[in-house]
């Protein structure tokens, strides 16, 4: 897979992965996720092909906000398609005309998950497909979630978590 960190004060923002096929990751850790990012802002993901994932699809974690996640496909991930990892701080995001498809297969919350304080994400325009689990997992607050198709899933289309307020779904 792909791996971005920042470490030690150190920033890597604006940054782009764009047009990449990735597949069959059978590693742990952050290697077995498609693309990582950790603490990364200010950048652009999009159109790249991820299958076959032993854990997530797309996985920002640490505070990774402010980038835009669009125009992917995520075939048959381990666990979650698209994750805001929980408790993270990955804030004000951007994904919209993503292709989810057969996540969940190990297990995993759902097609997009959004943990506790990941708050103002935008998600909208995605088609989320025959997950094993929900189309989108909430369990953060101010999010918006619009226009999205989700079908065949086998837990809830939109999950909002107990703690999730001030959301907008329309």
């Amino acid at each position: 897979g792909i791996s971005l960190s920042s470490f030690n004060g150190e920033t890597k923002d604006n940054c782009l992965i764009t047009n990449n096929l990735i597949d069959n990751l059978g590693e742990s850790g952050p290697f077995g996720n498609g693309i990582y990012l950790d603490n990364i802002t200010y950048s652009n993901i999009t159109n790249n092909i991820v299958r076959n994932t032993s854990i997530e699809g797309i996985y920002l974690q640490e505070g990774s906000s402010n980038n835009i996640i669009s125009g992917n496909q995520v075939h048959s991930s381990g666990e979650d398609g698209i994750d805001l990892s929980e408790g993270s701080a990955s804030v004000n995001n951007l994904i919209t005309g993503n292709t989810i498809v057969n996540s969940g297969v190990d297990g995993g919350s759902g097609d997009i998950m959004v943990g506790s304080n990941c708050d103002g994400n935008n998600i909208s325009e995605n088609v989320l497909l025959d997950s094993n689990i929900k189309g989108v997992y909430l369990q953060s607050d101010s999010n918006n979630i619009n226009n999205n198709n989700i079908s065949g899933t086998t837990e809830a289309g939109i999950y909002l978590d107990d703690s999730a307020t001030d959301n907008m779904i329309f």
